[in-house]
């Protein structure tokens, strides 16, 4: 569970299954969400990346992780919601680092900067940035 803000507004985000080993991690689902009034983005996301461990007890971690997104990141002009889009994206290529702190066996702090570059998009698509907070069980 984290909680994020960026370009796209404030929001959070969660992780549903993450297999992981010493060498790599495989993050198989997890939703993200931000928006602010006219802008919102909304994605499902996989990610596969590479852990750094910089103690021998395997606490402190650095992530590196590169993935595919899919969902809704959209804007529209003006005050009502009539869903003419001024651009948007469908699918994305998001790239993540984060450190974890893991304060017990079954219990990790997290927090990181991650983007989102449009792979499938219309209009002139801006990536999603966000840095965000939180924890893993």
């Amino acid at each position: 569970l984290n909680f994020s803000g960026g370009n796209y507004g404030l929001g959070g985000g969660f992780t549903l299954i993450t297999l992981r080993s010493r060498y790599v991690f495989w993050e198989i689902a997890r939703i993200h969400a931000t928006g602010y009034r006219n802008i919102v983005a909304a994605n499902a996301k996989t990610m596969v990346g590479i852990p750094f461990f910089f103690d021998p007890l395997n606490r402190n971690e650095l992530r590196f992780s590169i993935g595919l997104s899919g969902g809704f990141t959209n804007s529209w002009s003006g005050e009502e919601e009539d869903f003419d889009f001024d651009y948007g994206s469908f699918f994305n290529l998001p790239i993540e680092i984060s450190y974890v702190f893991y304060a017990d066996k079954y219990f990790a702090f997290q927090m990181g900067f991650s983007v989102d570059f449009p792979v499938w998009y219309f209009g002139g698509f801006l990536p999603v940035f966000n840095g965000f907070i939180g924890f893993r069980i």
